[in-house]
């Protein structure tokens, strides 16, 4: 059966492909089999973006290779096969794309001529101008295989590229995947390009500053639909992001105070020392989590801020924040909870001294620091009473 190259394209999936001006490196015929170079890319310019479901998987070029015709079900006019493997920054499947070509010998030199015709092993050339844009072909065959590295996934534009070089001694064979076209039921999918695709969206690639490419550039009126829905998106995250913090808040004062006291009174039940008091032991325990989770929070932060090798970045930084969030507002809940009264069974974090007014207090009574105050100093004599003690005894004296 073979590939059907007039299938419908996948609806949900997008190909955009970006090879700009760049260096061939390390270019080698092979003995006239095929010819190989490295392709060298150190711009943060992706080079392939597959979309599937607004979900993108970005790879840049590493090598190249030409060989003869490498898929011989297809129903499609070419001699030759441009192959480029790409790679994520990541250890993921690799990505090859591969580019017909189709032998004309009345045509100009294009870009990939340069390869093929190098008097030298190093080369700079700019596929991307020697594409058919547009061409109503624009469209991609994409299926799963294996190389010797595990599962890979190979990408074929359907639209042939002209050379005039000669190919004929290339070989039809290559060991980095596997031709699935000659089979009788081969899962595929037909994909189309950004530029081809219905959705009405523009295509904006990162260009560097050193680069050659021509840049173009859009004007978007204010009434433009594209701006009112990105409006509308940052409202929408605004929102969540407010009701995730009141999540946060209300999470630190209803959840946290319970569970804090539960962990302390079964540490204090299982593992205080029997010399040391229930306070100083519960002070040592609070230092301890502060420290730990503190320090948790802090570097992580750090790390999602400062650090431009991890993958997932925004992730870290935001986990970051999230547990220090979660720590501050929960400090602050607890120790509230000790100063305002009774939290910790057996614990009290407030002390009235005997001369200090208390509001709660009887004002008369034997309780009472005023009338204790008043009882002892209503005992005491002055030096006359102590002279004549019968004057106030009862007994006879002088008047």
């Amino acid at each position: 059966m073979g590939i059907d190259i007039t299938k419908e394209p996948e609806k949900n999936q997008t190909i955009n492909v970006n090879y700009p001006k760049l260096s061939v490196s390390g270019i080698n015929t092979n003995k006239g089999d095929f010819v190989s170079g490295t392709y060298f890319n150190n711009s943060s310019t992706q080079n392939v973006t597959y979309t599937i479901n607004s979900i993108k998987n970005a790879y840049k070029a590493k090598e190249l290779r030409i060989y003869g015709k490498l898929f011989a079900g297809l129903s499609i006019n070419y001699n030759a096969t441009l192959v480029i493997k790409n790679s994520k920054d990541t250890n993921s499947e690799d990505v090859y794309m591969c580019f017909l070509l189709n032998t004309n010998r009345i045509s100009q030199p294009t870009e990939i001529d340069k390869i093929l015709t190098s008097a030298t092993d190093s080369v700079e050339v700019n596929i991307s101008s020697t594409l058919n844009r547009g061409s109503g072909s624009d469209q991609y065959i994409v299926y799963d295989s294996r190389n010797y590295m595990g599962p890979c996934k190979v990408i074929i534009y359907t639209s042939p590229v002209r050379i005039i070089s000669p190919t004929d001694s290339f070989v039809f064979t290559t060991d980095w995947f596997q031709d699935i076209s000659l089979d009788e039921a081969p899962v595929y999918t037909i994909v189309d390009s950004v530029n081809a695709a219905d959705e009405p969206w523009m295509v904006c690639e990162n260009v560097d500053i050193d680069s050659d490419e021509m840049i173009t550039s859009y004007n978007l009126p204010i009434n433009s639909p594209i701006l009112k829905e990105y409006g509308t998106v940052d409202s929408f995250k605004t929102t969540v992001t407010f009701i995730m913090f009141l999540f946060l808040c209300m999470f630190s004062y209803l959840i946290i105070p319970p569970v804090y006291l539960m962990i302390i009174n079964k540490i204090i039940t299982r593992s205080k020392p029997a010399n040391m008091g229930d306070k100083d032991f519960v002070f040592y325990i609070d230092f301890a989590l502060c420290f730990s989770i503190g320090l948790t929070g802090f570097i992580l932060i750090c790390v999602g801020g400062l650090s431009e090798k991890i993958e997932n970045q925004g992730d870290v930084l935001l986990s970051g924040f999230v547990i220090s969030i979660i720590f501050i507002i929960s400090y602050i809940v607890i120790q509230s909870k000790k100063m305002s009264g009774p939290f910790i069974p057996g614990i009290t974090y407030i002390n009235n001294s005997q001369g200090q007014f208390n509001p709660a207090a009887p004002l008369m009574g034997s309780s009472s620091g005023f009338s204790s105050q008043f009882s002892s100093g209503s005992s005491r004599m002055v030096p006359s009473q102590r002279s004549n003690q019968n004057r106030f005894s009862g007994g006879p004296g002088r008047m």
